[in-house]
């Protein structure tokens, strides 16, 4: 994620500014991202379906990411955004890369109304983080 860190906060904050736009119209709690890369776009899926057209800076970045993703032997299954912060997941729900807005230090792996009992989350650098189950309950 290091190496590709200016490529994964292009990407966190275009999905954090739309989940802004969202909440703020329709009071959602948080929203999913699934991506297209060959249409070059993100579809929402929160609080209804809606597409993001990629411009070809953004659509690399996201290529990028997905080419290079690997947590739990999984590639990049989503991308979440709630309150300050945005993750990027795996379809298990058990690892992700956290961005947060704010520097904060997530609670969750995926999402905060996940129900793992037991977690681990570490920050990477600024604004980012690693979050996985330590073990299921």
């Amino acid at each position: 994620m290091l190496n590709y860190e200016d490529e994964y906060t292009q990407i966190a904050e275009l999905c954090y500014q739309d989940y802004l736009q969202l909440s703020e119209n329709d009071n959602i709690e948080y929203s999913v991202y699934l991506f297209n890369l060959d249409k070059k776009r993100l579809t929402s899926y929160n609080p209804e379906k809606h597409t993001i057209s990629l411009t070809d800076e953004k659509y690399q970045a996201l290529k990028t990411i997905y080419d290079n993703y690997r947590l739990d032997k999984h590639d990049l299954d989503f991308i979440g955004a709630c309150d300050n912060f945005v993750s990027f997941g795996i379809a298990n729900g058990r690892a992700s890369f956290i961005y947060s807005v704010n520097n904060e230090k997530p609670n969750f792996v995926n999402r905060p109304d996940d129900d793992y009992k037991s977690i681990w989350v570490e920050k990477i650098t600024d604004h980012w983080y690693y979050a996985c189950v330590q073990k299921y309950e």
